[in-house]
């Protein structure tokens, strides 16, 4: 299968599984997007070959990205073993791993264990970072209180 018809299968696929997760006919959704129904028909079967002005009209009408009605199938869940995440030393006692071993654009989600005693000095940042950090067990004091 060559890649416009991998194209054509996942918008396919998609379209149909995000009609129906809104609860809509076919007919609705052609109405809520201004296409006619047959257009919606023949997206749904993976014949249709539609121009960028309709597939708009389509995932506007979803209120979904345009790049989700064309994106290939992913995983809902996924399992990464703990042997698989690396970890790095950092500071006094701290060991930090990446919460998930693949990037998050424009995040950095990252797991910090600290031993009993354990101290790291903090990095600064760009202006307008924004830091959440959440201790989960034990407390936390500030350097030098």
């Amino acid at each position: 299968m060559d890649l416009p018809e991998r194209v054509a299968a996942h918008l396919a696929r998609n379209l149909a599984s995000l009609r129906h997760s809104r609860s809509l006919t076919q007919d609705a959704l052609a109405k809520t997007a201004g296409v006619p129904r047959s257009t919606i028909a023949n997206l749904e079967s993976g014949v249709g070959n539609p121009s960028l002005t309709v597939l708009v009209k389509v995932a506007n009408a979803l209120a979904v990205p345009l790049d989700e009605l064309t994106a290939a199938p992913r995983a809902k869940v996924r399992h990464w073993p703990a042997g698989d995440v690396a970890t790095q030393s950092r500071g006094r006692g701290v060991t930090m791993r990446a919460l998930v071993p693949e990037p998050v654009p424009e995040e950095l989600l990252t797991l910090m264990d600290f031993a009993p005693g354990a101290s790291m000095r903090g990095t600064p940042h760009l202006p307008g970072t924004r830091e959440f950090f959440t201790c989960l067990t034990g407390r936390l004091a500030k350097a030098g209180v």
